[in-house]
């Protein structure tokens, strides 16, 4: 089980960086919070790639309105409600809960890939993805040695999420399962 302290740690990975940084009082989010902090994940994630993002951006998008969704929210959503919903739907409905959000997410940045048709991602990639969220360099650099050891070849779709989902979990203070 994670505590209270743990679950506010989860939930503000998931808050969009915009957000925050722009909030400044503002005590709620909108929907265009969310689209600006895609944005940038896809920019800064794919750098001068000519390749097609719409589908990554699409499905970050996405996943907030599911969260607003479950938050009941309208146009915007309080920084409380939104932790609630995705302590909800990401952390409290356990481990299939948390895939089925996230899924549509990897499977959109795996297909960016320079090996998406072999279903896998060289870790580098990985390592720009979880910048490109925001991970501090420390972080990034933990999540990807975990990552190398357990799987020291190019990374799957599997892999990839139980990566995400460690990263979440270690936030709250959660011993991951190897």
């Amino acid at each position: 089980m994670v505590g209270v302290m743990g679950h506010v740690v989860m939930s503000r990975r998931c808050e969009p960086r915009s957000a925050v940084r722009s909030l400044t009082g503002k005590a709620v989010l909108q929907r265009c919070d969310w689209a600006v902090e895609a944005d940038r994940v896809v920019r800064e994630f794919r750098a001068g790639s000519t390749m097609d993002t719409s589908r990554l951006r699409n499905s970050l998008c996405w996943l907030f309105e599911q969260i607003a969704l479950t938050a009941a929210a309208g146009a915007t959503i309080s920084r409380d409600r939104f932790h609630q919903a995705c302590e909800n739907l990401l952390f409290e409905q356990g481990e299939a809960a948390f895939n089925r959000m996230l899924l549509p997410v990897l499977e959109a940045v795996l297909e960016l890939s320079p090996t998406a048709a072999e279903g896998t991602m060289p870790h580098p990639d990985f390592v720009s993805w979880m910048r490109a969220l925001g991970m501090n360099s420390a972080t990034v650099l933990c999540a990807s040695e975990k990552a190398r050891l357990r799987h020291p070849g190019d990374l799957s779709l599997h892999a990839m999420l139980h990566v995400m989902r460690d990263y979440h979990l270690a936030g709250a203070g959660v011993q991951p399962r190897s």
